[in-house]
């Protein structure tokens, strides 16, 4: 314990400061991780969306071989908005394109949600 009273109360400061910085920190953290993932959904809302208005994208989905258009076409939206994936699928799940092409015809992985439900 210091004997001066500068010492107790440089001590005092300590104890105020270092949790008041550390909760800082934690704030700012759980924050930035906050906005990351907003930012990561909106992204991901935007190009679904672009790529869901873009011309052409509705009459492949109803042709005959949905994946001729809509494969170059994803990956083209994919490439151009710099994202992981865009895969296009039918309302039973079954993939019409993906980034990998041995993946399309296959089951889309998680639970799909309605068209309507990505309506801005």
């Amino acid at each position: 314990m210091p004997r001066s009273v500068a010492g107790q109360v440089f001590l005092l400061q300590v104890v105020v400061a270092v949790p008041l910085i550390a909760a800082t920190i934690v704030v700012l953290v759980v924050q930035s991780q906050h906005n990351a993932t907003a930012e990561a959904r909106d992204r991901s809302l935007s190009v679904a969306v672009a790529f869901r208005d873009a011309p052409g994208t509705a009459a492949a989905m109803q042709s005959a071989h949905p994946t001729r258009v809509l494969q170059p076409s994803s990956e083209k939206m994919r490439e151009d908005a710099h994202v992981g994936y865009v895969v296009a699928f039918d309302p039973k799940g079954i993939r019409w394109s993906h980034p990998d092409p041995s993946r399309i015809g296959g089951h889309v992985t998680g639970a799909p949600l309605p068209a309507h439900a990505f309506r801005p």
